[in-house]
Formats: C-alpha cells, sequence, structure tokens
C-alpha cells in the first residue's frame, strides 16, 4: 500500500510534468516563428501561426489545447508542406582554380 501523502506528490508531479511540457511548446513555437520570420527558410505563414500557436499556449486555461492539439496538427500541416514543396537542385559554388 501506498502512503496516502505518495500518492498526493504522484499527481502533483504529474500536473507539474504537464505544465512544463506546455512550456517547452511554448519556447518550441517561438523559436519556429522567430526562425521563419527573420530567415524566410520556412513560409511566412508558418511562422504567424507558429507565434499565435506559442502565445496561446501561454494562457493557462487554453495553454493544454495548443499542447494536446495544436501541435500533433502543427506536425502534421508542416509535414505535409515538406512532402508536397517543390525541390530544385542544391545550388554549389564551383571550386576556385588557381591561374
Amino acid at each position: 500500500p501506498i502512503d496516502p501523502g505518495a500518492a498526493q506528490a504522484f499527481e502533483a508531479l504529474g500536473d507539474g510534468f504537464f505544465v512544463a511540457a506546455e512550456a517547452t511548446v511554448f519556447v518550441f513555437f517561438l523559436a519556429v516563428a522567430v526562425a521563419a520570420l527573420r530567415t524566410r527558410a520556412l513560409p511566412i505563414w508558418l511562422g504567424w501561426a507558429s507565434l499565435v500557436l506559442g502565445l496561446v499556449a501561454l494562457v493557462p486555461w487554453v495553454g493544454w489545447a495548443v499542447y494536446i492539439w495544436g501541435l500533433p496538427l502543427w506536425v502534421l500541416v508542416v509535414s505535409i508542406w515538406l512532402y508536397l514543396r517543390p525541390v530544385g537542385p542544391v545550388r554549389t559554388e564551383a571550386p576556385a582554380t588557381l591561374p
């Protein structure tokens, strides 16, 4: 048998991990938004969507929804975009030749 105090501690520990996961999702979405908007390595719409998801993840009573539904949906959309985007030839610089 487990002590009731230990059971409460384990329950609170689970909640703490979930809150930490929400905070991590905020950092992830913020990093993607900054990278997409500054470098244009990803589409602009993805940067703005990531920024919105990151900011919503900070709101305590809806942050869980971003973690549960927003992140998997974001991964699905980005995966489809990466699969369907046209892939062109890779640009490489010609090596310098000595005269």
